[in-house]
């Protein structure tokens, strides 16, 4: 705490020099004891022999390498707490990897970007008022908002992968996904993915057993792999009870509010579920889904004369044959599905 405390007052003292050749400077004027010249001359070294010509991933693996920053998450923390900040390493790395997949190839242009991207952040909070807010779970802790979307209810997420062979780990997060849901005052949208890309893997994703804990008629289920963006923004403007006008081009606004008739403030989305008790609850009146026909709610079609629309209702004549409230730009129309085609 001294040395440190003395590198930052020097700091403010010298402000032009960069951490090395401030380092440099508390050494040649003999500032520090031997002890801490030795250990700041070997965290100088670190940075001097960093390979510069390689991939962004590599230079932050060689420095915790050098640094054995690993080995002392272990030795100072608890094995769970060490292994949660190890986690946020590895998170670091796949972050960087995915800089590293769009083209970022240098350290130089990563620190670049990120220094662009925080000053984007910067200029945009102050610009906005109104945004979404990301938080964990434990920092929603006695909050309320109007809407609330808890992403990742996968087994090795929500539980963790630390929590699910440990009962009591295992009941506190089951305490917090509670705690996560009861924060919502109307609406409520709990999703998970099917695949995920962990460190640099795509991985299977088994659905969190908290899901199946939810009872089933408090909840819509809505399985959207294969939702185009269209079918995403019009679920949303739905289900946020707005309108938006619709076009033949692929820009989608939202305008005015208009309440949805047919929405529940307690309905939310949980894991999708095949069962035909499940099929008959969500049936064709769900503004959500209609499992049982090919043609779903809030799909955009379009047909040779009216453009671009997205379905409202879907109704079955026979079989194979369905008629579909759709609307379009130019208002709401009933047509035989055989006269629209997919998007």
């Amino acid at each position: 705490d001294k040395f440190q405390e003395l590198f930052m007052d020097t700091w403010d003292e010298q402000p032009l020099l960069n951490f090395k050749q401030l380092s440099k400077h508390l050494i040649d004027n003999s500032l520090i004891s031997p002890t801490r010249k030795s250990s700041l001359l070997a965290f100088i070294n670190i940075y001097e022999q960093l390979p510069t010509d390689q991939p962004p991933t590599k230079i932050i693996e060689y420095i915790l390498d050098q640094t054995e920053y690993p080995r002392y998450l272990k030795k100072q923390f608890d094995q769970r707490e060490a292994e949660e900040k190890l986690d946020n390493v590895r998170e670091l790395l796949r972050a960087v990897q995915h800089y590293e997949q769009l083209g970022i190839s240098t350290i130089y242009t990563l620190l670049d970007e990120i220094t662009l991207l925080q000053e984007k952040i910067s200029i945009n909070e102050k610009k906005e008022t109104d945004r979404v807010q990301l938080m964990t779970l434990h920092a929603a802790k006695g909050l309320e908002f109007k809407t609330v979307m808890i992403a990742g209810l996968e087994e090795g997420l929500l539980p963790s992968s630390r929590s699910r062979f440990d009962n009591r780990a295992l009941e506190e997060e089951r305490r917090l996904f509670y705690v996560g849901i009861t924060r919502a005052e109307e609406r409520l949208l709990i999703t998970r993915a099917q695949f995920r890309a962990t460190y640099g893997t795509m991985t299977d994703q088994l659905a969190s057993r908290f899901l199946t804990e939810v009872p089933s008629h408090l909840c819509f289920t809505d399985e959207t792999n294969d939702w185009s963006s269209h079918e995403m923004q019009s679920f949303f403007s739905d289900w946020f009870g707005l309108s938006r006008p619709h076009s033949e081009s692929d820009v989608f606004t939202f305008s005015a509010a208009q309440k949805k008739k047919s929405s529940s403030k307690n309905s939310f989305t949980k894991r999708p579920k095949t069962t035909n008790s499940v099929k008959n609850k969500l049936s064709s009146k769900s503004p959500w889904i209609n499992p049982s026909a090919p043609w779903r709610i809030n799909q955009p079609v379009q047909h040779t004369k009216f453009g671009i629309g997205v379905i409202k209702q879907v109704e079955p004549k026979s079989d194979d044959s369905y008629t579909l409230q759709v609307q379009f730009k130019s208002g709401t129309k009933k047509i035989d599905a055989q006269f629209l085609n997919r998007l």
